[in-house]
C-alpha cells in the first residue's frame, strides 16, 4: 500500500519504517497516526516480517553520511555533518526521556497501566482513541457467544 508520510520497506524479515515528514520534523499528525497503524496491522498480519524498525529520515541520513566520509564534502561538509547529527541525536535522547518521563510520573494512570496492562475505557480513549475504535469494531464484529442452557 502507498504512504504519504511513511516508507515502508521489507528485507529478509525485518521492516523499516521510516517517518518522512521531515517538513514537519516527522511530528505525528493524524494522517501518520493512521499510516502507522495501518502499517503495522499488515507487517504483524506477514508471516516473513520477525521485526520491525521505526527510524526517522533525518537522522539516518545524516549517520549515512558520516558512514562514508568525504564521499559528497570535504571537511566543512563533515564539520556540519557532525554537528547535525550529534544536534539530532540529542533531540532524539531528550524525546525518549521525556517518553519515560510522560510513561511514569507525568500521566496519572500510565505506570499502573504498564504493570497491570489493564486501562479503563475512559484513559484508553483520551491517550489511544484509534486502538480503542479498531478494539470496538471488532467486538461488535464478533459473534455473540453461546449461553448454555441449564
Amino acid at each position: 500500500m502507498g504512504y504519504s508520510t511513511i516508507l515502508v520497506d521489507r528485507t529478509d524479515g525485518v521492516a523499516t519504517i521510516t517517518l518522512n515528514r521531515p517538513q514537519a520534523r516527522n511530528a505525528l499528525d493524524l494522517v501518520m497516526r493512521r499510516e502507522l497503524l495501518t502499517a503495522l496491522d499488515e507487517l504483524e498480519a506477514e508471516a516473513g516480517v520477525r521485526v520491525v524498525i521505526l527510524t526517522g529520515a533525518a537522522v539516518t541520513v545524516s549517520g549515512y553520511y558520516l558512514i562514508f566520509p568525504f564521499y559528497a564534502a570535504g571537511i566543512a561538509g563533515m564539520q556540519i555533518a557532525e554537528i547535525i547529527h550529534g544536534v539530532l541525536a540529542m533531540l532524539f535522547v531528550a524525546a525518549m526521556l521525556a517518553h519515560i518521563y510522560i510513561g511514569t510520573l507525568g500521566m496519572e494512570g500510565a505506570f499502573d497501566a504498564m504493570g497491570s496492562g489493564e486501562v479503563d475505557l475512559n484513559w484508553a480513549k483520551e491517550h489511544h482513541s484509534l486502538w480503542v475504535e479498531k478494539e470496538q469494531g471488532r467486538a461488535t464484529a464478533a459473534p455473540p457467544h453461546p449461553t448454555p442452557a441449564e
